[in-house]
Formats: structure tokens, sequence, C-alpha cells
């Protein structure tokens, strides 16, 4: 798997450990297993990018995942 994509995966990883627990409970534990066992641990993502009220310093590939864990996860029905 591309390095690109593990890093991503640790941001969202990181992003997913610093939720609310009442909005992390929402996510599917298979999701957060995959993220776990595919991020890059020799990538420590910058706290300062891990903001989601500006995404614009996040990766690229990291907003794509966001994009699909809301849509799969979080968005109301």
């Amino acid at each position: 798997m591309e390095e690109k994509y593990r890093n991503a995966f640790s941001e969202v990883y990181c992003i997913i450990e610093n939720m609310h627990p009442n909005i992390r409970k929402r996510i599917n534990i298979n999701f957060i297993k995959f993220l776990e066992e595919n991020k890059n641990n020799d990538y420590i993502p910058d706290p300062a990018k891990i903001n989601l009220q500006s995404t614009e310093n996040l990766m690229k590939e990291t907003k794509i995942v966001l994009a699909i864990l809301y849509d799969k996860n979080l968005k109301d029905n």
C-alpha cells in the first residue's frame, strides 16, 4: 500500500481517537481496526493539522477517507 494512504489512515485514526465518545461509538469497529492495522506507525500526525474546523491542512487522501467515514457511519439517515 502506498505510503500516502497509510499516512492518511494515521491522520484519520488520530481524528477518531480525539472525537467525542458519543460520536466515536457510531463508527464501525471493523473500520477502526482496519485503520489501526494499516496506518503508518512511523508517521505522527501534526496535532495542529488535525483540526476539523479547518480541513485545509489535511492531506487530500485524509479528506477522502473522512468523507467515506461520514457517509457510511456518521451522517443522519
